[in-house]
């Protein structure tokens, strides 16, 4: 690993949960929160005039989702999207994929997992919790002509 700290960004409607995470990230030597945003928009404009290698989203708050995603691929052409959620939604998890998501993670993941899917994702690896890739494999099944969006080299966390 390098000597530079991974520069993220937290985008979460919830401030305990940004909070909790800031603590938890600044807390590893690996780690530089340097934008915490409660919505899209927000996170847009701090992206301004902030460089970020790893971007925490959560799928659920205000302005986010698939298409949030997208405009993050527009904004950052190599962004590094690991994407948090609470949620099972099979239809919105395939669709953050297909907009450009780089990793997900439920919210109930350790601390542990955590950080070792932002090390990945930082390296460009995808990194799946088991439950969010057997939604995905799920949808994708259902969805005629679907191009994939599990590539090869994604890993699960168990």
């Amino acid at each position: 690993m390098s000597d530079k700290p991974i520069r993220i960004a937290i985008a979460d409607d919830h401030p305990v949960v940004r909070r909790g995470l800031r603590a938890f990230l600044e807390s590893q030597r690996e780690f530089d929160v340097v934008i915490e945003s409660g919505d899209g928009n927000a996170l847009i404009n701090a992206l301004a005039s902030n460089d970020v290698d790893v971007i925490l989203l959560d799928l659920l708050m205000p302005g986010g989702g698939a298409a949030l995603v997208a405009t993050l691929g527009d904004v950052i052409a190599d962004a590094r999207i690991l994407v948090l959620t609470s949620s099972d939604d099979a239809h919105l998890l395939f669709d953050v994929f297909q907009a450009g998501a780089t990793s997900a993670l439920l919210k109930d993941s350790s601390p542990e997992q955590l950080r070792d899917a932002i090390l990945a994702t930082d390296r460009g690896e995808r990194v799946l919790h088991p439950r969010i890739a057997s939604l995905i494999a799920g949808q994708r099944a259902q969805t005629p002509c679907a191009p994939p969006s599990v590539p090869a080299n994604t890993t699960c966390c168990a």
